[in-house]
C-alpha cells in the first residue's frame, strides 16, 4: 500500500488526479475533500470499506495513524515538501481564487501569510506524520519525521522523481500533467514584493530548515526507488 501525505501547495492535486485516472476507485482512496466545496472524507470510511484491494491512499487526511488498518500488508509513504516561500505564495494565491468565487474581497499577502501562524510547514508535517516519541519543539518533530518517511522529495525535483514512483508501483514511469495552475487555470494575483516574501521565510526559518531537508533526501529516494518494484 501506498501513502501520499499531500501538505498542501506541493503537488498532490496533481498526483491524486493521475493516480485516481491510472487505478480506479477500487484500487485508489483519497480522503479529504475531492473539490474544495465537498463535504471531507474522513478515516471513517475505512471502517466500512474492503480494504483489500486499495493500493494507494491520497489526501490532506492522509496520517501515519492509519497504517494498521490495512495490515498485515506493509505501507510505502511519500512525502513531498516546497520552498517555503514558493509554497505560501501559491497558497495566497489559491486562497484568493476561492475568496473570488465566494465574491469575497482578496486579502493582502500580509493579511493572508499572517493568517497561516509560523512555520505552517513544520506544523503541518509533525501532524500528519508523529514520531515514536514526542519531541519537546515542534521543528524537532517534523524533522524526525521525515527520517521516518520511506520516500521523500521536493516539487522542484518532483518531474525526477514521480515517474521513478510510478514505476514501483507498477505503473507506467511519466511526468503527469499538472494540476491546479495558478495562472493558467485560474487568474492569479500580481506577484507580491520579493522582498515582503523573503522577509516572511526570515520570520519561519523552521519551514527552510525542513525544506532543505526533505530536498536532501532526493537522492537517497532516487537509490532507493532504483531497487524498487511493483
Amino acid at each position: 500500500v501506498w501513502f501520499f501525505y499531500h501538505v498542501a501547495k506541493t503537488g498532490g492535486q496533481t498526483i491524486r488526479n493521475h493516480l485516481s485516472a491510472a487505478l480506479g476507485p477500487s484500487a485508489h482512496l483519497h480522503l479529504g475533500r475531492w473539490d474544495p466545496d465537498d463535504e471531507p472524507v474522513g478515516a471513517e470510511v475505512l471502517a466500512d470499506r474492503d480494504l483489500e484491494d486499495v493500493r494507494v491512499v491520497t489526501g490532506h487526511r492522509v496520517v501515519r495513524s492509519l497504517m494498521p488498518a490495512f495490515s498485515p500488508r506493509p505501507v510505502n509513504d511519500v512525502l513531498v515538501l516546497r520552498h517555503p516561500g514558493d509554497r505560501i505564495v501559491s497558497h495566497w494565491r489559491h486562497n484568493n481564487h476561492r475568496r473570488g468565487l465566494q465574491g469575497r474581497e482578496p486579502l493582502t499577502f500580509d493579511e493572508f501569510s499572517t493568517s497561516r501562524g509560523t512555520e505552517p510547514m513544520v506544523r503541518e508535517v509533525a501532524r500528519r506524520i508523529p514520531g515514536e516519541r514526542r519531541r519537546r519543539r515542534m521543528l524537532d518533530a517534523a524533522l524526525h519525521a521525515l527520517t521516518t518517511v520511506r520516500f521523500v522529495t521536493v516539487v522542484e525535483d518532483l518531474d525526477l522523481v514521480l515517474p521513478r514512483l510510478l514505476e514501483a508501483m507498477g505503473l507506467p514511469g511519466e511526468v503527469p500533467p499538472r494540476a491546479n495552475r495558478a495562472g493558467i487555470d485560474y487568474p492569479a494575483d500580481d506577484p507580491p514584493d520579493g522582498a515582503e516574501v523573503a522577509a516572511w521565510v526570515a520570520r519561519n526559518p523552521g519551514d527552510l530548515v525542513l525544506y532543505r531537508a526533505a530536498r536532501e533526501r532526493t537522492a537517497s529516494t532516487l537509490r532507493l526507488l532504483a531497487g524498487s518494484g511493483p
